[in-house]
């Protein structure tokens, strides 16, 4: 292994130490899986000095011990080397290949599906406050069209008012009673007035079941965005602890990695010497084909381990995307919903004084007909009675078979018509601004 490689390591060791740090606690479990330092514990191994001698008669002799030891073992051996381990090498990496590739993949799609299910609440919390907005939009035209209500009503109640002064000081009984049926009309026309409300309320409490619904769908939502963080928290634990571990099981690989080569390095050693003195031809054959496998697996473990740490790396470092997402997420659904609730509030602002006014509008209703009654009495108590036809317009006839004496007395008592509370039964709206 050389000391450039093992410089790339440690520097990705670096970064990924680093982008754990980052990560909200406890995204790397209890205890961490894998300990930097550990794997430095090998000393020259991973400094790619062990197979290095250098020096002088004593440092060669040590080195000829070193290798007199390694062809001993060598020999003792021979039978059980095998060719295999290169074979195995490809395996572990490309297991772990796959292993890397599918982090960095879950990694990526776990951004996507959180990046979609934020902009999806974010875009329902937008349409339900636009709901309300617009409902709120919608109640100034009825807002408008109560007021002008309400000044056809006043115009009413003032004409009424005046016909019943002009009945205090009516004379004949005719007189009066044409004053009765004037009453009568303008009382059909409060009554044609108010009955045409209907419309008016129907469409308020439409917009109010609509708020209701937009209400009902926001506490969903606040559901959902609670759902979303709790599900996207626990992913990134999950993808962390992943990554963890295949930082171990990489770093294992390239420790595998530097083994195979120094192993390879003596069994290149030993099949020299066999070859020129000690062995038979097939002998250092054979080591020659054993140091060239555990060469190969060598290489193969150091150069593929640290292309799938990088791979790793880049899954961990995406975890910061879908931790970043979801900082973004709190801070713009508390400010969606505050906007929401500012909407909810202008409506019941809005719709408060409607409702008053509509009511208003019923009891204006039960006023009018305790007036009607009244009139017909009073025409009645005069000797005559009332006709109205489709247009409103009222028709006076004197009554058959009336006793002329009784008509007279009763022309000579209060009407009750006149003692009508008409503001007080009629006009409610004194105390009532929309």
């Amino acid at each position: 292994m050389s000391i450039g490689t093992n410089a790339d390591l440690q520097g990705i060791f670096g970064q990924v130490n680093s982008l754990l740090g980052q990560l909200p606690s406890g995204t790397t479990g209890s205890s961490p899986s894998f300990n930097a330092q550990e794997f430095f514990k090998l000393g020259n191994i991973l400094n790619g000095s062990s197979s290095q001698a250098a020096g002088g008669t004593g440092e060669n002799n040590q080195t000829a011990n070193i290798i007199q030891s390694t062809i001993n073992t060598v020999m003792s051996l021979i039978n059980k080397i095998t060719t295999q381990e290169a074979k195995a090498a490809r395996e572990e990496v490309s297991k772990n290949t796959k292993a890397a590739d599918k982090l960095a993949k879950e990694q990526e799609e776990s951004r996507t599906e959180l990046s979609q299910n934020i902009d999806n609440i974010e875009a329902q919390i937008i349409t339900e406050k636009d709901t309300v907005i617009n409902s709120t939009g919608n109640l100034e035209e009825i807002s408008k069209q109560l007021q002008e209500k309400q000044e056809q009503l006043n115009e009413l109640v003032t004409q009424i008012e005046e016909q019943q002064k002009a009945l205090s000081t009516a004379k004949t009984p005719e007189e009066k009673a044409a004053i009765l049926g004037t009453i009568q009309g303008l009382s059909g026309q409060i009554g044609e007035l108010v009955g045409n409300l209907g419309d008016l309320q129907e469409q308020v409490t439409t917009l109010s079941q609509a708020v209701e619904n937009s209400l009902t769908n926001i506490e969903t939502a606040k559901g959902n965005a609670v759902t979303i963080q709790e599900d996207g928290e626990m992913q990134i634990t999950k993808l962390a602890q992943e990554g963890a571990n295949l930082v171990t099981q990489n770093t294992s690989t390239q420790v595998k990695g530097v083994t195979n080569s120094t192993t390879g390095a003596s069994l290149e050693v030993a099949a020299e010497a066999s070859s020129a003195t000690i062995f038979s031809a097939g002998a250092g054959a054979k080591l020659y084909r054993a140091a060239n496998d555990q060469t190969t697996a060598g290489q193969t473990r150091t150069t593929g381990s640290i292309t799938n740490l990088q791979t790793v790396l880049k899954g961990i470092g995406g975890l910061q995307d879908n931790l970043t997402l979801l900082n973004n997420f709190k801070t713009a659904i508390g400010s969606s919903l505050g906007e929401f609730d500012s909407a909810v509030g202008e409506w019941n602002t809005s719709v408060s004084p409607i409702i008053t006014s509509i009511g208003s509008f019923e009891a204006v209703t039960t006023g009018n007909e305790e007036l009607k009654t009244v009139v017909t009495s009073d025409l009645s108590s005069l000797g005559y009675s009332s006709e109205m036809d489709e247009e409103g317009n009222v028709e006076i006839s004197k009554n058959k078979n009336e006793d002329k004496k009784e008509e007279n007395q009763e022309t000579l008592s209060t009407l009750q018509t006149s003692e009508f509370d008409v503001q007080g039964k009629l006009n409610p709206f004194e105390k009532v601004k929309i």
